[in-house]
């Protein structure tokens, strides 16, 4: 994952473009925005979420473009373009929601005991899989990273081979 770049906020009074102007006034480490002169929006400075806000509203409501956030605080402009994107579709309640994270644990220790006993009693990957409603390949993970383990199987290789012996008429 690359590194985060956090908007540069410089000191005293900054014009953004025609309309919208922001003031970084650093005793209290506060941006405040104005529109004219009229105040507009506040936030702290360490807010990523408040200012991706404000500039996505700016950008939708067409009080300014894209490249003029960019070249007033120096970020990227795919992260404006995301930020633009998360206003669009999810509306104000988006910037400060929880990130979704993974569910919860599919291999406890009754699944890893239970699969390591069909295991151990010669059953096939898929088949112990599907017996505990679990997705094959993470039944497979489990054994690459060594929380189960499974009884190697013989293939037609590594059979022992059979000898055969032909009898030829001088041995009758």
């Amino acid at each position: 994952m690359g590194q985060q770049i956090l908007p540069l906020f410089i000191e005293g009074e900054n014009q953004i473009n025609e309309k919208i102007h922001y003031e970084y006034d650093k005793k209290t480490e506060t941006i405040y925005y104005y529109l004219y002169c009229h105040p507009l929006y506040s936030h702290c400075v360490n807010e990523k979420s408040s200012s991706q806000l404000i500039t996505s509203q700016l950008i939708i409501y067409g009080h300014c473009r894209n490249v003029e956030i960019i070249n007033a605080f120096g970020v990227p402009s795919i992260s404006v373009k995301r930020a633009v994107k998360k206003y669009r579709t999810g509306g104000i309640s988006a910037f400060f929601k929880e990130r979704l994270t993974r569910g919860p644990k599919v291999l406890t220790e009754k699944i890893l005991l239970e699969a390591q006993k069909l295991l151990d009693e010669g059953e096939a990957r898929t088949d112990v899989a599907h017996k505990l409603g679990i997705k094959a390949n993470t039944l497979s993970k489990a054994i690459q990273a060594g929380k189960l383990t499974e009884k190697k199987r013989i293939t037609m290789r590594e059979a022992p081979k059979a000898t055969v012996t032909f009898r030829t008429m001088s041995n009758y």
